[in-house]
């Protein structure tokens, strides 16, 4: 299948790399309202021509459902090996669709584990649409260094898997570039910021163990 795939500029290189590897063509734009409307537009004018298949970064059921296979393979290993259940699970949130994913894999294989999110103090778009018990929606793309975590908004699909969440923390983003660089030494392979926020919200849990804790990672786009 032919991919046009619309992102927004300060994205990982290594993403576009990948992507354009694989034969896709990028429309690069340099805020992400620009690149759903854009995006939008693109699939207004040629739908009628041919047919498209919109597939979105977050919101719908099956890229949630497949984020959230992160867990489930992770947590159905722990299973298998007769391990320890987590007392949590903690994955980063950006348009919440991993995170919706690891809410629906942890309830499913370990209900009584918590699932915590976390996300950068300067896009915390998800912690102030679940205080405020609506979406809240920034204006311009927020500037934090998880890059992964720049969306203006989460969705009615995934706010709806937020308010379930055990809890859901801000990082400053010196505790992103520190958490990155721990992760980076002591595991010997590169962790991307938005995935190092998680180290961030497990050690804020330090203070109250109450068994292992299962952290979703990765960095293979740096």
């Amino acid at each position: 299948l032919k991919a046009t795939i619309f992102i927004a500029s300060f994205a990982s290189q290594k993403k576009m790399e990948g992507c354009r590897a694989l034969g896709a063509d990028l429309h690069l734009f340099p805020e992400r309202n620009e690149v759903e409307e854009r995006c939008l537009q693109y699939i207004e004018q040629h739908s009628r021509s041919r047919e498209i298949l919109f597939i979105p970064p977050y919101d719908h059921k099956e890229v949630i459902a497949g984020q959230g296979t992160a867990a489930y393979e992770a947590l159905l290993e722990l299973k298998k090996s007769n391990a320890l259940p987590p007392s949590a699970v903690i994955a980063p949130c950006g348009g919440g669709g991993l995170l919706s994913g690891t809410l629906l894999a942890t309830k499913a294989l370990y209900p009584e584990a918590k699932v915590i999110g976390v996300e950068p103090e300067v896009a915390n778009d998800a912690i102030r649409s679940l205080q405020s018990g609506k979406i809240f929606r920034f204006e311009t793309t927020p500037k934090t260094v998880a890059d992964g975590a720049r969306t203006l908004y989460v969705s009615e699909r995934t706010f709806f898997y937020l308010k379930q969440l055990d809890h859901l923390f801000a990082a400053s983003e010196e505790e992103i570039i520190d958490a990155m660089e721990r992760l980076t030494k002591h595991l010997q392979m590169p962790i991307e910021p938005t995935s190092a926020m998680v180290l961030v919200a497990a050690q804020r849990l330090r203070a109250s163990p109450a068994g292992p804790i299962l952290m979703i990672l990765s960095g293979g786009n740096i």
